[in-house]
Parts: C-alpha cells; sequence; structure tokens
C-alpha cells in the first residue's frame, strides 16, 4: 500500500509546484476613460513564470470592440492591486498594437 501511496503523494506534490509556478492575476478595469477621452474596459493579466509578463486587452465601452493589446516583459511595474492596474492601462494606452 505504501509503495502505491508514495509516487501518487511525489507527483500531487510535484503537480502543485509546477501549477504555483504559473500564477496568473487577472483585473478587469471596467469602466475605464482613456487618454484619448474615449471610455473602455481594460483587462489586465499579470503572468508569473520565470519573470513577470503583463499583458492589458483594450476594449471599447461594454466590450463591443477590441482596440488592441500591449504586453510588457520588462518585469518593470507589476501592477498588484486593482488602482494599480488601472494606472498601468491608461499609462500604456498608446503603446498597444
Amino acid at each position: 500500500m505504501t509503495r502505491i501511496i508514495a509516487p501518487v503523494l511525489m507527483l500531487l506534490l510535484v503537480g502543485v509546484a509546477v501549477a504555483s509556478l504559473n500564477q496568473e492575476t487577472k483585473f478587469t478595469v471596467d469602466p475605464i476613460t482613456y487618454p484619448d477621452g474615449t471610455n473602455g474596459v481594460a483587462v489586465v493579466v499579470v503572468t508569473m513564470k520565470n519573470a513577470p509578463v503583463v499583458t492589458v486587452d483594450y476594449y471599447t465601452e461594454d466590450s463591443v470592440k477590441y482596440l488592441g493589446r500591449y504586453t510588457d516583459h520588462s518585469g518593470g511595474e507589476v501592477p498588484t492591486a486593482s488602482d494599480e492596474a488601472r494606472e498601468f492601462a491608461f499609462n500604456h494606452y498608446f503603446d498597444k498594437w
């Protein structure tokens, strides 16, 4: 019985460790007024793998039209709260593609 439990327990622990390395935090900023004066929705996702990656998807009001995406791999500013996510999305609005 212990010969079966030990490998299963080990696999479970490895799975938990791998899952914790790929943590993702999502902030939905709704509503947001973009620097050009239009209103919309910004979805900010922070993914923690080897280094933090911040991705912002920009939409018009009610998420009707997709406006573009900004991705930051630098690991510089990483939002950890809703107000920081709003500021990050606002600051990088004109950097989207």
